[in-house]
């Protein structure tokens, strides 16, 4: 475990000190991550037009919805000479329509403001880089407000496109901990244009294989993992007790007796107790922990948590691996082995489907 982390001896004061603007300023200046004029031009245009008339004509075309569908059942009411059953469905029609806009205005609200997001359209909170600078500066820590291209050996940082990782505190280059955020646009396989996680990763003795606990509790509609990749039902793997009321255990074909070894009773309850909201992986010879929501990187109560799972699930795991490393002879040892990433078959159903029906279609219509 890093001394530095250690969490009575770590000094919050810059988290709440009061930061003037000056030195904000000369901060920021210092930085070098300053943009172009052009840029800053793009984006003030962006947010002062762009978003306002979106939101305009989102707003429009809901009132506008909610008028028409009100008027159309007001006058079904009026008209006595039509039966029950057509004024029924045509009441459903009409309330059917306004809960496809709503879902519809709904739907383009999150995508505008993933959008907004993912693309940095704000201006960066100089503010809170500033105070994480300081925070770094009086704990011995580094510290990188944003980075590009950001990409780790987790699954989380092997799925969609523009990876960018901020607000990352480390111990150094080379180092044993790090702890941030990280986001990505979706691809093809995600409903939402931009997926954003915390996480920190721990640097074990030894590689290990791959092993990834799924958390039940934060699990999103539908029962679906946070996690970007989806696992074959071969690669479950149930423990003893409680424990499959928390988690999820995929561990590679071959390796159930290294997992049973890693996952001892008292890791599990510490899992159990202290980190039952979020994902744990084991990759190599990293762990790490996401959570589904970003870190709140100047709240002194994300540390004290964070730090209560290092100080506890994290010091047993470097327990269990380094006697786990030790066990493995020279001559025997073999590279861990590698969870695979299962294919989603919905969408390949409903295209083939579709494509039938349209085939079908087509040979009727030849006829």
């Amino acid at each position: 475990m890093p001394p530095q982390l250690a969490v009575d001896r770590a000094d919050y004061a810059a988290l709440s000190a009061r930061v003037r603007h000056r030195d904000v300023r000369l901060y920021r200046k210092r930085s070098g991550l300053r943009l172009p004029a052009i840029a800053v031009l793009r984006r003030v245009l962006r947010t002062s037009v762009v978003i306002p008339s979106t939101l305009f004509v989102l707003v429009f075309v809901t009132f506008a919805a909610l008028v028409m569908t009100a008027a159309t059942i007001l006058r079904i009411a009026q008209d006595g000479n039509r039966s029950v059953p057509a004024l029924a469905g045509t009441t459903a029609l009409m309330f059917a329509i306004l809960l496809g806009c709503l879902a519809l205005v709904t739907w383009v609200t999150r995508l505008m403001s993933d959008i907004v997001i993912r693309d940095a359209w704000f201006a960066p909170n100089w503010r809170r880089r500033y105070r994480l600078h300081r925070f770094a500066a009086d704990n011995g820590l580094s510290y990188v407000p944003e980075a590009v291209g950001f990409r780790r050996s987790g699954v989380i940082f092997t799925a969609g496109s523009s990876p960018r990782g901020y607000d990352i505190l480390s111990t150094g280059p080379g180092s044993d901990f790090e702890v941030g955020n990280f986001q990505y646009a979706g691809d093809w396989r995600s409903e939402r244009a931009l997926r954003r996680f915390g996480y920190f990763r721990l640097r074990l003795p030894g590689a290990l294989p791959h092993l990834v606990l799924e958390a039940r509790r934060n699990r999103r509609w539908f029962g679906r993992s946070n996690l970007p990749w989806r696992f074959t039902s071969s690669q479950a793997l149930s423990l003893e007790g409680d424990f499959d009321r928390y988690f999820h255990l995929h561990v590679p074909k071959g390796s159930e007796q290294d997992a049973l070894y890693l996952f001892t009773p008292d890791l599990m309850v510490l899992l159990m107790d202290r980190a039952a909201d979020f994902d744990v992986e084991i990759v190599d010879d990293w762990m790490y922990v996401y959570s589904p929501k970003p870190f709140r990187m100047t709240d002194r109560r994300t540390y004290d948590r964070l730090f209560a799972v290092l100080d506890t699930v994290g010091r047993r795991t470097l327990d269990r691996s380094a006697r786990y490393t030790q066990h493995q002879s020279p001559v025997w040892y073999r590279v861990p082995s590698r969870l695979i990433r299962s294919v989603r078959i919905g969408p390949i159903v409903i295209a083939g489907v579709y494509l039938c029906l349209l085939v079908g279609r087509l040979m009727v219509w030849g006829q």
